[in-house]
């Protein structure tokens, strides 16, 4: 995503709540919003709203997972999208869901600390 503040995130394509999936196609898009309860999350990652949450009595009648969302105790804070790594070079974006991987720049070589381009990647840029 690219937020207004320019800079550009990638996330785990899964709402918090139920895991299903955010973008179900290519497009642009002001807001992430899943389909199953509604709840929407801004292009920086945070959860903006949450319009379909149960209400505290719904809660009570509920398994004990459900009832761990109390509402008095719920802080959207704590259930922003989940980040994956991102880096850029030249036009390009990467996104490496390995945490382990080595950095981009280092992946692609010697060349690119030189302003040099591996293999066939300059005919990208």
């Amino acid at each position: 995503t690219r937020a207004k503040d320019g800079q550009i995130r990638a996330f785990q394509n899964v709402c918090r709540h139920r895991g299903a999936r955010l973008v179900l196609k290519d497009g642009r898009y002001s807001v992430l919003c899943c389909k199953y309860h509604r709840w929407g999350y801004a292009l920086d990652g945070r959860l903006m709203a949450t319009p379909l949450f149960s209400t505290k009595e719904e809660e009570e009648k509920c398994s004990s997972v459900a009832a761990s969302f109390e509402q008095n105790s719920f802080d959207k804070r704590d259930y922003p999208l989940l980040p994956v790594r991102l880096d850029t070079f030249g036009h390009l974006i990467f996104v490496n869901l390995d945490d382990h991987a080595p950095p981009l720049l280092e992946y692609l070589g010697k060349s690119t600390a030189d302003g040099g381009l591996p293999g066939q990647l300059s005919e990208y840029l």
